[in-house]
């Protein structure tokens, strides 16, 4: 019958309006909290690139105190180092032009921006998010002899 609800219609509508509450009042759907969140992500991976710059510059060094001359390629491959932990300067790079272009969830948020961040802004955030991870945790890999 044409213009009766099934209970089918009535569950599917539930389930969206408890959709739109998540996406726009609850704390962990917060597009501000999110935005702080994800620079964080971020500037993990820079601690970590950090990190790795010092104990390349320690081993520099060291090779220079048993006799290595400035002249030796005292650098390492770069290329391998980037097959290794990932191009993390694309990634980076991404990152930045998100954050800068979703600025405005940086301040304090309604339901209606919490809700377009989710929708909109949120996947690709998942996406760096897991990026940064996998650079970060490859890093982390490649300081450990450098720990001993």
């Amino acid at each position: 019958m044409t213009g009766v609800i099934q209970l089918g219609d009535v569950i599917k509508l539930g389930e969206l309006a408890w959709t739109v509450y998540e996406y726009g009042w609850t704390k962990e759907h917060n597009a501000g909290e999110n935005y702080r969140d994800f620079g964080a992500d971020v500037h993990t991976l820079h601690r970590s690139l950090a990190e790795l710059e010092k104990a390349v510059s320690r081993a520099q060094e060291s090779l220079r105190n048993h006799g290595a001359s400035d002249t030796d390629s005292l650098g390492g491959d770069r290329h391998s180092l980037l097959e290794i932990i990932g191009d993390y300067n694309a990634t980076l790079r991404e990152c930045y032009r998100l954050l800068e272009d979703n600025r405005r969830y940086a301040q304090a948020t309604g339901p209606i921006r919490n809700i377009d961040w989710n929708l909109n802004i949120m996947p690709q955030v998942e996406h760096l998010r897991s990026r940064i991870q996998m650079h970060t945790s490859r890093i982390q890999h490649v300081l450990k002899p450098f720990q001993m």
